[in-house]
């Protein structure tokens, strides 16, 4: 909270600077109202929520409700996307520091607080949390099967990151228009695109392991969509920002994947050996998967969803088909840049 970091400030040559919050929305009718009166809510002395909101469902409408004083909401024209609705929030906002998330997103002061607490104290000019799925989809299998992974990944994150979650992080005002402020063309992957153009200017992203709140995919398709388009922004700005780390990394992702896929199809020349060995990978990859669950219901002192184990299996393939996706996505110039 703000007091909490103001106690932390005291004899520090620093005050509460003020922060704008960026949220573009469309057709988020049924989050945007929760995400807004969150945001309403959260305990800093100088801050202002600007929204570029659209689509058919009466999200603009919805959120023209909570306009006041420090809130602006901006009507989201057919066919911007999300890079072009944060420019226009950022051309409209004054704040030192700003604030990205999504509108499904509940921010919580805490989390708010602690993210932007590094670009206060002067310590970072860029910082980055992590989510959590909403209390009502901790129950179910697919929400908490993505948590649990990227838990997993969290525990053994450093205090350095390579990248920024667009829905949970911050950013120093003069180090975002040095990045370009989102002037690019970037019809996927702005986060990504955003976190690169930080380090090609030198910026280091403070990595802080506090989560919001946010809307998890809950059925296979979604999954398998989400992550082809992260792996897909990688593929698009990672070779062209000179990223190679990070794109060898996700070519070997969709390598894995496709080859877990066809390998049954070598049975005829591996015969059962071939087969003993594509069994005992997909074994391995429901036991790490089964380890990070319950690696996640100690730490958040949860239950697991019922018949959660059972459905591992089917949750691990989704998981291998997703790595595979970008293969087919990519060969497809309509899905290629399909959010």
């Amino acid at each position: 909270m703000a007091t909490q970091l103001q106690a932390r400030t005291e004899g520090r040559d620093t005050t509460h600077p003020s922060v704008s919050v960026l949220l573009p929305a469309w057709n988020e009718h049924r989050m945007i109202e929760r995400c807004l009166a969150s945001l309403i809510s959260l305990d800093w002395p100088n801050l202002e929520i600007i929204v570029c909101a659209g689509g058919s469902d009466g999200t603009l409408q919805r959120a023209l409700r909570f306009e006041r004083d420090n809130v602006l909401i901006l009507a989201q024209r057919l066919g911007d996307g999300k890079q072009v609705a944060l420019r226009r929030c950022f051309e409209r906002s004054s704040g030192d520091i700003i604030y990205l998330t999504d509108a499904d997103c509940i921010v919580s002061s805490d989390t708010f607080s602690a993210v932007i607490e590094p670009i206060v104290l002067r310590e970072a000019v860029a910082a980055t949390g992590t989510s959590q799925p909403h209390d009502e989809q901790i129950t179910d299998p697919f929400a908490f099967h993505q948590w649990s992974t990227l838990r997993a990944v969290d525990r053994t994150r450093a205090d350095q990151s390579s990248g920024l979650l667009g829905r949970n992080c911050a950013i120093r005002r003069d180090a975002l228009i040095a990045a370009g402020a989102f002037t690019a063309s970037v019809p996927i992957g702005t986060d990504y695109h955003l976190a690169r153009q930080l380090h090609l200017n030198g910026d280091a992203i403070r990595y802080v392991p506090v989560a919001v709140e946010s809307e998890y995919p809950t059925t296979p398709r979604g999954i398998i969509r989400q992550q082809s388009r992260w792996l897909r922004n990688i593929f698009l700005h990672g070779r062209r920002t000179g990223d190679r780390a990070e794109v060898v990394a996700c070519a070997r992702t969709v390598a894995i994947g496709a080859g877990f896929l066809v390998w049954p199809l070598s049975w005829r020349w591996t015969g059962r050996p071939g087969i003993a060995l594509w069994l005992a990978f997909y074994a391995e990859l429901i036991r790490r998967r089964q380890q990070h669950a319950r690696a996640l219901t100690a730490e958040m002192s949860i239950k697991m969803p019922r018949g959660y184990l059972a459905r591992l299996p089917w949750l691990t393939l989704i998981d291998i088909i997703s790595w595979a996706s970008p293969l087919f996505d990519a060969a497809s110039p309509r899905r290629r840049l399909r959010w």
